[in-house]
């Protein structure tokens, strides 16, 4: 069968045109975040003397614990009447995010970076015979409604990330030496991310966007600590001073690769072929 320069120059053009006709790249969308408390689980240290009680508050953006009746807020409370909590501060946010094209996450613009929700620690000393949180489960849900250019708008995203979140409650003690691991106060407690901070891809008419999630505050801890948190080396968490909150912020980009339709690799293929053809035949 003959396979002329001609008909290989066709499918090249054939090529060239199903290119041309190809999906536009979404270069900004609107966004919203919805940030909760999926879960907790406390340690039962068993009976409280009196005249003390405790309550543990689990909701969408709170768990607290310790004295019924405490203030998590109050940093001067005495360990009898103290409470702590972890407390989600926005959680909800929405706002406008710009698509990054062809880079990856260390050359990502330090002004597309957009903010999330946030998680303050209040920290406090709480008597040892309250019960105390061990693990807490936290969603995330990220809309992406694009919006420019309009012919690239092709309904919603939705993107959901669900964390595990160990918390240790640490003992006080004499020294900070004597904590075990590198310590302000004696001793600091710990929060960790069990996993680490994922980026998200999905396909969206021809192009694989990806969404790089951060947060500020959180970073790599020690080998010391991870293994006072019962986890392994290299988790990603923070230490919290006794008697004060920190603050962690969660925040993402976009970015954005072209990816070549299937349809047309196998015409370039085609194309390819035929070049081929015919100059073996020539």
């Amino acid at each position: 069968m003959e396979f002329s320069k001609t008909k290989a120059l066709g499918l090249a053009a054939l090529l060239a045109f199903t290119s041309s006709v190809s999906a536009e790249l979404v270069t900004n969308w609107d966004y919203s975040v919805n940030t909760k408390w999926t879960g907790a689980a406390f340690v039962d240290k068993g009976n409280i003397p009196a005249p003390y009680t405790e309550n543990k508050v689990v909701t969408d953006t709170e768990l607290s614990w310790g004295a019924a009746g405490g203030d998590y807020t109050n940093h001067d409370a005495s360990g009898y009447n103290a409470r702590s909590a972890l407390i989600i501060n926005p959680a909800m946010v929405d706002g406008n995010v710009n698509t990054q094209l062809d880079v990856d996450v260390n050359g990502l613009s330090a002004t597309e970076w957009r903010t999330s929700s946030g998680i303050t620690h209040y920290n406090n000393s709480l008597q040892n015979f309250y019960d105390y949180l061990n693990i807490a489960y936290l969603s995330s849900e990220l809309v992406l409604t694009p919006l420019l250019p309009p012919e690239a708008v092709d309904g919603d995203v939705t993107l959901t990330t669900s964390f595990e979140v160990a918390f240790i409650e640490t003992y006080n003690q004499p020294n900070a030496a004597d904590c075990g691991f590198e310590s302000v106060t004696a001793c600091d407690d710990i929060f960790v991310l069990d996993g680490s901070l994922l980026n998200q891809s999905f396909y969206y008419n021809d192009y694989i966007y990806t969404v790089h999630i951060g947060a500020d505050g959180l970073r790599p801890l020690s080998n010391a600590t991870c293994a006072v948190a019962g986890v392994s080396a290299g988790c990603v968490g923070f230490t919290t001073e006794e008697k004060t909150s920190t603050f962690a912020g969660f925040f993402f980009a976009v970015s954005a690769k072209k990816v070549p339709e299937p349809a047309t690799l196998a015409l370039f293929g085609l194309a390819l072929l035929g070049l081929r053809l015919s100059a073996r035949k020539n």
